[in-house]
């Protein structure tokens, strides 16, 4: 199964139908205590730890949900309970596969908001590392049907993390970074470090990057000692207009090899 497969399969799925009469649709999903957010943690706290086909499904419903002001939650509300949702999911030690490919749609699609299209990243990584177990196999093997769809969202999801690393203006490069810089923590040989590093410079330079951005690049930047961000970062640390990006510049200069007196 390739990327794209499991992600076409992901779009042409029948999702659990919602009551279109229902004004606030956790109801209809989680039951009638998730009227408001209380509500609505209460209902994800009373599933059972091991849940059944049924209520993975639910679930992944409740996380493709799109935050509607006709709704008795705030934004952070409703993605704090679509959050837990997803944390659920992904603790489920057979969680569909197919879920990262959601995952991957959600955070293309602009009728969601961009808080939750970040939370999503966060949740590829999450779900990257859950999945390494179903494709430990010996090289060149020929893989499982269950091995074949965890590599295919395994794939999907480091792809997706590579190209939000490139979009400039909004929170989502800082978040992927991190998120590849935890998975290659984890799995030294998922992607060449070379990749990570070229990247985190490739942030610094970006005119366009964000403060979130920035500051979360200049902190890997320390961390790995780059050499070769020290450009960007002594003129981060003396021209740019946020304090806070100046200060994680400098600190992170601090943190390179020294440079020999000539």
């Amino acid at each position: 199964m390739t990327p794209g497969q499991l992600k076409a399969r992901a779009i042409a799925r029948k999702p659990v139908a919602i009551d279109t009469n229902c004004a606030v649709p956790f109801v209809a999903l989680l039951g009638s205590v998730a009227t408001n957010y209380m509500g609505g943690m209460e209902a994800l706290r009373a599933l059972p730890a091991t849940l059944s086909s049924n209520q993975v499904e639910t679930l992944r419903a409740v996380v493709s949900l799109p935050f509607s002001t006709s709704m008795p939650f705030s934004p952070l509300e409703f993605n704090g309970v679509k959050n837990v949702a997803a944390d659920i999911l992904l603790q489920q030690p057979t969680f569909p596969a197919e879920f990262m490919a959601d995952l991957v749609i959600q955070h293309a699609d602009p009728s969601q908001d961009e808080v939750w299209r970040d939370y999503c990243l966060q949740m590829l990584t999450s779900g990257f590392l859950n999945l390494s177990s179903r494709v430990g196999v010996e090289p060149d093997a020929p893989l499982s049907a269950v091995a074949a769809e965890a590599e295919a969202a395994r794939e999907l999801a480091l792809n997706t993390l590579m190209n939000a690393t490139t979009a400039g203006g909004s929170t989502w490069p800082g978040t992927a970074l991190l998120g590849l810089n935890t998975i290659l923590s984890a799995e030294p040989s998922a992607f060449p470090r070379e990749e990570l590093d070229n990247r985190i410079v490739a942030a610094l330079s970006d005119a366009s990057a964000s403060e979130a951005a920035l500051i979360t690049a200049s902190r890997l930047a320390g961390m790995a000692r780059l050499e070769s961000a020290r450009t960007s970062l002594e003129s981060l640390s003396k021209s740019s207009s946020s304090e806070l990006v100046r200060t994680a510049a400098s600190k992170s200069l601090s943190e390179l090899p020294s440079i020999p007196a000539s």
